[in-house]
């Protein structure tokens, strides 16, 4: 259907100049009006006298696109009709949002003052693919704009006239679908009972320039289509660039949002940012593991391990400066002449227990056992020891020292270096020797850590076992407190036994 005639009658009595922001009225003597001033020599019209008009002037364009300036002042001064303006500079303006575009191509998106604006452009012009913009901002097919049975905007010669408006506008007069060609590579076209009826093709199919965006009233031949779910790559998209953003112009990137960048390890931040992916091992998404010292933690490419944070801790070793755990810092004496001390070392129990063992086979020197004469030749830390019983009486020989567990601390290796003689390792011949744990008040805490006996010891040999003494103790109280280490041997009045001990050491496991 053509145009339809429309008249208009149009009548002119007089002529107005308006000048915006200004309301001075040729003609006129003095006036004055909102946002401006103006005042008037004496005259009629504006003839005689000179005027000067105040009014508001727009900003400089500083500012443009991140907010409009300030608006600035404009002065004009006129004499005999002659008008200057200068407009004070605008001030920055306010942040725009980061995308203005409102997926309508009959809209002009800008941004003014900071917010969003979104023109409509005029009829007529071009929008999507072989269509033109209508009254409305819609992008139609077609628009009645031709008179009689004149071809209208957007037809056909097979169907030549618009019918219809808005989305719904469609071409009437064909009598065979290539009436109806509109030129669209994205849609199907199909004459029905003299109409034209237009179908978009699937998204993804081929086109032009692209792949189509299967959309409904746009179809269009685009970069690419958002179709997929990730990991897998949207149509039109590459494996370096799988995801497809449709929030503007559609192109593909790395991800267009965080369901894009999803690796598949359960304990990562999977975010997209500026279109790349962002992965963040997160901890907290890990399952507790039930050991302090060997947690989970997220690996980003794994998932989920259990990591080992414990730090082994010396605090007593054989060095005088690490605690003098073979006793070296100190007087000890020999077995006739009376024990010495050692330095860090509190001698508690009934007999001195610090010997100077020094000598070599055969001559003379040494610790004298139950068993055999005791050297430290096949040791090398120095020639002092602690040498409990061997005295033939009932006694009770016991040394303490104090041992700091740092914060964190959730077990302690206790280690020894040991040389056991005894004349009889019948039960009956109750000697025995225990490694023990106090609290701050010399309280025992729990049960010996370790204990040793004249039934598993030596009746004829002076040798050292090295390491005699190796136990690893759970230490849950109390924790990052002081302890003292107890080392303590009973013997009774029976056959004699010897518990010679050296090189003690102390090494904590700290989980921070």
């Amino acid at each position: 259907m053509g145009s339809k005639p429309i008249f208009i009658v149009g009548l002119a009595y007089a002529f107005i100049a308006v000048v915006p922001g200004c309301a001075n009225l040729i003609g006129l003597g003095d006036f004055s009006a909102a946002g401006g001033s103006a005042t008037s020599a004496a005259g009629s019209g504006n003839h005689a006298g000179a005027s000067t008009i105040a009014e508001a002037g727009s900003g400089a364009d500083a500012g443009a696109d991140a907010g409009s300036g300030a608006e600035g002042g404009s002065s004009g001064a006129s004499t005999g009709g002659t008008n200057s303006s200068a407009g004070a500079a605008g001030t920055a303006g306010v942040a725009c949002p980061s995308n203005c575009d409102d997926q309508n191509d009959c809209t002009d998106d800008s941004c003014v003052a900071g917010a969003c604006k979104n023109q409509p452009l005029a009829a007529g012009v071009a929008c999507g693919t072989g269509r033109t913009c209508d009254d409305n901002a819609v992008c139609v097919r077609c628009r009645d704009t031709a008179a009689g049975n004149g071809r209208d905007e957007g037809c056909t010669a097979g169907a030549p006239a618009c019918m219809g408006t808005g989305t719904a506008a469609t071409c009437a007069g064909c009598t065979k679908d290539a009436d109806c060609d509109d030129g669209n590579d994205c849609t199907t076209e199909k004459c029905s009972a003299g109409s034209c009826a237009f179908t978009p093709v699937a998204a993804g199919q081929a086109c032009a320039t692209g792949v189509c965006n299967g959309t409904a009233n746009a179809e269009k031949c685009v970069a690419c289509t958002d179709n997929a779910v990730a990991p897998s790559k949207d149509l039109g998209c590459s494996d370096a660039k799988p995801a497809c953003d449709t929030s503007g112009t559609p192109a593909c990137y790395e991800c267009a949002k965080d369901a894009d960048c999803s690796d598949g390890v359960s304990c990562t931040d999977d975010t997209c940012t500026n279109h790349a992916c962002v992965h963040v091992a997160d901890d907290s998404k890990c399952a507790a593991s039930g050991d302090v010292c060997v947690p989970n933690k997220c690996d980003a490419t794994v998932s989920c391990k259990p990591v080992d944070i414990s730090m082994p801790t010396p605090l007593v070793a054989a060095d005088s400066a690490q605690g003098n755990g073979s006793f070296e810092d100190g007087t000890g004496k020999s077995k006739v002449a009376g024990s010495g001390t050692a330095t860090g070392w509190e001698d508690v129990g009934d007999d001195p227990v610090i010997y100077n063992c020094v000598g070599t086979p055969p001559s003379t020197g040494g610790c004298l056992g139950s068993a055999a004469t005791t050297f430290m030749a096949n040791k090398a830390d120095g020639n002092l020891l602690a040498w409990f019983a061997g005295t033939g009486y009932a006694t009770v020989d016991e040394l303490q020292r104090l041992v700091h567990l740092p914060p964190g601390t959730t077990a302690i290796l206790i280690q020894a270096d040991t040389n056991l003689q005894t004349q009889s390792t019948a039960p009956s011949n109750s000697d025995s020797f225990d490694v023990r744990l106090l609290d701050s008040s010399h309280t025992q805490v729990g049960a010996a850590v370790v204990t040793l006996s004249n039934t598993t010891a030596q009746t004829a040999s002076a040798n050292w076992t090295l390491d005699g003494i190796s136990k690893s103790v759970d230490i849950s109280a109390p924790l990052g407190k002081d302890i003292y280490l107890s080392l303590r041997a009973t013997v009774d009045a029976t056959l004699k036994t010897d518990f010679f001990i050296d090189n003690v050491r102390v090494t904590a496991t700290v989980c921070k």
